[in-house]
């Protein structure tokens, strides 16, 4: 259930301790996820399972401490847990029916990244995920087939989505028509392990470079009909397997055969 119009936080002000912060400039949040699936046929069980996910986070409005117009910080942490019905159930499915598992059940480091608006022009650097940017769409499905960015559910090993971060910068700059963004991340395989939520190193494999132009538009005039059109491209500097081809030039998939 939703909390009602005058009250816009289902847990409340905290006692008065969330104004407090919201007035000197530090907005906190908690969220939870919760996801429970079960399949009717197929696969070797038709036991339901659940997958959660806690997230907290603070955000600094940089003006309201230090003066810096536009100006805001952000820290976020996850901790993600559960089972995932693919796997316990045998599925063999391409994607995951619930979108929280992944990334390892453990806690991460989501965010960790300061953003300046300078005019039109939008600067975002530190800790953060390329899906956070590039390519993402609003989402209010369970299933990984419906939300995210889909380099991210399928070659995870160089394009990271959230909570999965890395250290990378963007630039975005709005005009009449829409947006331009240009974004460098470090590909590092060391952000993904299960042991590493919070690896915070430098020394990386390579650059991934994207780019991305957005066009808002409204149907024939009408603000209901509100929507972003996107194309983008992305460039990968690090030597990695190919993702499609096995040692001989067959399909890895088929084969068997090493990529």
């Amino acid at each position: 259930a939703s909390a009602p119009a005058e009250q816009p936080h289902l847990l409340g002000d905290w006692a008065g301790i969330r104004t407090s912060l919201e007035d000197i400039g530090i907005k906190p949040t908690i969220s939870y996820i919760g996801f429970v699936a079960g399949n009717l046929n197929s696969g070797t069980s038709k036991q339901a399972q659940y997958a959660g996910q806690l997230g907290a986070g603070l955000d600094f409005d940089m003006d309201k401490i230090a003066g810096i117009e536009g100006g805001t910080f952000r820290a976020a942490v996850t901790n993600r847990h559960g089972n995932n019905i693919n796997d316990t159930n045998n599925l063999d499915l391409l994607q995951y029916p619930q979108g929280v598992f992944g990334a390892g059940q453990i806690w991460r480091l989501a965010g960790l990244w300061y953003q300046q608006k300078i005019g039109p022009a939008e600067i975002k650097l530190g800790k953060m995920s390329m899906g956070e940017d590039f390519g993402s769409t609003t989402c209010h499905f369970q299933s990984l087939y419906f939300c995210g960015v889909v380099p991210g559910h399928t070659s995870f090993n160089y394009w990271y989505n959230f909570p999965v971060t890395t250290w990378g910068g963007r630039v975005k700059v709005k005009d009449k028509l829409g947006y331009t963004m240009v974004g460098v991340y470090q590909r590092n395989d060391n952000n993904f392990p299960q042991n590493k939520g919070f690896y915070m190193g430098f020394k990386g494999q390579g650059a991934f470079v994207a780019v991305e132009r957005g066009f808002d538009v409204k149907l024939g005039g009408n603000p209901k009909l509100a929507g972003t059109y996107k194309v983008g491209a992305f460039f990968d500097t690090s030597k990695s397997n190919n993702l499609v081809y096995d040692d001989n030039g067959g399909f890895a998939q088929l084969t068997g055969d090493p990529l």
